[in-house]
């Protein structure tokens, strides 16, 4: 009888391999650093003094002043009353994209909130400015705001997903928010190709995502991030099918830069996805979630770790000191442990303990004590079940 490593055991060691693709959870991501890279933070207050209204000011000043000295109450207290004056404010004071403005002063003041040992109060004022604005499909209301600015609105709702994650909030807070990302994106991504120039699907079809074209405001790395957090929820959360989808949708925009020596970061990101697929299909729940056999998504789970191992050989076979290849070097052991347990589900004992070994030797060469301690513990399962076979 085939050995089954717990479900918890597997998702664990998948998702050593998932945190890399998450991205920070400091605020500044929100105004600097990928979501939302559209400017307008006050990290460039210095520099970009005369963007914001004399009425705010100087309270931004001395809230930005007070927080790069660490003082966050005082901090608190400048922003806070900055963002108070901005909302009353007519909008057409702050010229071209206003809510670009007015946002980059809530982030700023819900990091400061952050630091300050708020983020409860933090998470509660960006979720309200979110869940108080208007339609934004609405015509008129869609007009208002520029893509830029939408964009940035599906940033803070991302952070939020992951403040609900971080903080412990419930976990329903944490889906809505992560989906209010990624949907507010897809509908920004298939309205601009509906009215694009470009031949339009069949009726009653859909063009596949991968295949619309990204407006300006929306890097693809954007949409990556905004896609694996929602797919490494639902796996967390045991929605294995929805996971499988989303984890799909990121693969089919990944596979452009299959083959590509220049693009051998995206490749193990790629790598990394597949081996996370592994993992889903492998999982014993998942057959009764739809109604694919058991066999067929074995087979499936095996595919996607040979996938991702084929992917980190082409990356080994093509070292560019100039690429950051360190998800390849993560990846490896935990697609080729999935590929061992998938071994012992089969019942190959022998070969299920060669690729265990392998993946040990490889956690202690990159010296991941994670993967060390799961490893030797799955090889320790399948030894006990070896000598129990052994002795009947």
């Amino acid at each position: 009888m085939g050995l089954r490593p717990s479900t918890s055991g597997r998702h664990n060691i998948s998702q050593l391999s998932q945190s890399s693709s998450r991205i920070s959870t400091v605020f500044g991501a929100l105004l600097a650093v990928g979501i939302a890279t559209t400017g307008y933070g006050l990290y460039q207050f210095y520099s970009t003094f005369t963007l914001w209204p004399k009425e705010i000011r100087s309270d931004l000043r001395a809230g930005m002043k007070a927080k790069h000295y660490e003082d966050f109450d005082l901090s608190e207290r400048y922003i806070r009353r900055a963002w108070e004056t901005a909302q009353t404010l007519p909008i057409a004071v702050y010229g071209s994209d206003p809510h670009l403005k007015l946002t980059g002063i809530l982030i700023t003041l819900a990091e400061v909130m952050e630091l300050n040992g708020k983020p409860h109060e933090a998470y509660e004022l960006m979720g309200n400015y979110l869940g108080n604005l208007p339609p934004l499909d609405d015509e008129v209301t869609y007009n208002e705001w520029s893509g830029a600015e939408r964009m940035r609105l599906a940033a803070m709702a991302h952070k939020l997903g992951l403040m609900a994650e971080s903080y412990s909030r419930p976990q329903k807070e944490e889906e809505k928010w992560l989906t209010w990302a990624v949907e507010r994106t897809l509908k920004d991504i298939r309205r601009v190709n509906e009215t694009s120039d470009r031949p339009a699907p069949g009726p009653g079809a859909s063009q596949p995502l991968h295949e619309l074209e990204l407006p300006d405001w929306v890097a693809r790395s954007d949409l990556l991030v905004l896609l694996e957090s929602l797919g490494e929820y639902h796996a967390r959360t045991n929605k294995t099918s929805l996971a499988i989808t989303l984890n799909n949708q990121v693969l089919t925009i990944l596979q452009a830069d299959f083959g590509d020596r220049t693009k051998l970061k995206s490749l193990c990101r790629a790598a990394q996805v597949l081996s996370n697929q592994s993992e889903l299909y492998s999982r014993p729940s998942l057959p009764k979630e739809g109604k694919v056999s058991s066999d067929v998504l074995l087979q499936g789970a095996e595919s996607s770790a040979l996938s991702a191992l084929k992917i980190i050989a082409f990356v080994q076979e093509n070292p560019d000191p100039n690429q950051d290849t360190s998800a390849c070097e993560a990846t490896f052991g935990v697609a080729m442990a999935n590929l061992a347990t998938i071994n012992t589900i089969k019942g190959n004992m022998d070969m299920a303990q060669k690729l265990y070994e392998t993946a040990l030797k490889h956690a202690v060469k990159i010296g991941n004590k994670e993967q060390i301690g799961h490893i030797r513990g799955l090889l320790v399962e399948v030894e006990r079940v070896r000598d129990k076979g052994e002795k009947q």
